[in-house]
């Protein structure tokens, strides 16, 4: 035992230590024969090397302040077998319940936020620092995922309740292999056609109507409007009131035939109009080459009208003079349907 300094302290000593008073200094002074055993109860020590210990046991704290504590093992009655020991407040070590670790596995509950440099494998999962990779497993509760690049799902399926995409006009949004007819695909447009409200190919609004009755004695000097009773198709429900209604914007081919009867030949000038939101298409007749009163005559027109969303096409007659006593007759119809 090298020897050490003692103030104001106490010594115990047994046998092969002796103990001698510094007369100079006033400091008792301690030392051994054989080093086996000493128990040495001081208020301060100054310094010393104490070697051979079996047993050091403190009745209040130790502070070695900025020195290193060395031991082959250390034990801690405070802490709990399995668990991760940490430092807390002041760099007291603890543990948790949810920090354990055993054998070759370590079991944390919660991780936060971290940068993975190397790689982690479970089973077939793979999670890899710069080459994220899963090769299994089910992921669940993502709230926000964000591509760094092209994503390939293989042979599966990727399911969602919406799809959206944010790519600017002039790249496709969507590029599709297979021609295979798609069931339930509801689009507003198709190669540049508008089908803002919801109608799809096979499904092209049309109509086709007729008079419920002649017509009679419609007047002179006017536009008269064809009353049609009959529906005989109304592909979407867009003929209404005489007059059929665009559910999108677009082309429309729009046909009627007027089978007048008892024409005036004293009317001077008959019209038949398709008149629409944007324009009124007119197609004359003049009866005046005839003898005599006409009765029975069919006047056509046709034109591919360019109408907007809420447009409506109606057929109306006119006749310039003469007197009012010419027919539309039931042999009428109007047509119309969406092509472009």
């Amino acid at each position: 035992m090298a020897i050490a300094t003692i103030v104001r302290s106490t010594t115990t000593i047994n046998d092969g230590f002796g103990a001698y008073n510094d007369t100079a200094t006033g400091v008792l002074v301690e030392h051994g024969s054989d080093g086996t055993h000493a128990v040495v109860t001081a208020t301060s020590v100054a310094v010393a090397t104490i070697t051979g210990v079996t047993t050091l046991t403190a009745s209040g704290n130790l502070d070695i302040g900025s020195y290193d504590f060395r031991a082959a093992t250390l034990t801690a009655d405070g802490l709990t077998s399995g668990r991760v020991a940490f430092a807390t407040t002041n760099g007291r070590l603890t543990d948790d319940a949810d920090f354990v670790f055993a054998t070759d596995t370590l079991t944390v509950t919660k991780i936060a936020s971290f940068i993975l440099m190397g790689k982690l494998t479970a089973g077939v999962v793979e999670i890899e620092g710069s080459n994220f990779d899963i090769n299994g497993g089910t992921v669940d509760g993502i709230t926000s995922l964000t591509a760094a690049g092209n994503l390939d799902i293989g042979s599966y399926e990727l399911k969602a309740q919406t799809f959206e995409s944010d790519v600017t006009t002039g790249t496709a949004p969507l590029t599709i292999a297979s021609t295979t007819v798609v069931p339930n695909l509801n689009v507003d447009q198709v190669d540049g056609f508008d089908f803002s409200q919801g109608v799809s190919i096979g499904n092209v609004p049309a109509f086709l109507v007729a008079p419920a009755s002649n017509q009679l004695n419609f007047a002179t000097a006017s536009d008269v409007t064809v009353v049609w009773g009959t529906e005989i198709y109304d592909i979407g429900g867009n003929f209404a009131s005489n007059a059929f209604t665009a559910p999108v914007t677009g082309k429309y081919l729009l046909q009627a035939c007027v089978h007048f009867q008892n024409i005036d030949t004293a009317g001077g000038l008959y019209q038949v109009q398709i008149a629409t939101s944007n324009r009124v298409y007119r197609f004359k007749m003049t009866p005046t080459q005839f003898a005599a009163d006409v009765a029975d005559w069919s006047a056509s027109a046709c034109v591919v009208a360019d109408m907007d969303t809420s447009d409506i096409a109606e057929i109306r007659v006119a006749q310039q003079g003469g007197t009012a006593q010419a027919d539309i007759s039931t042999d009428s119809w109007f047509s119309g349907v969406l092509v472009g």
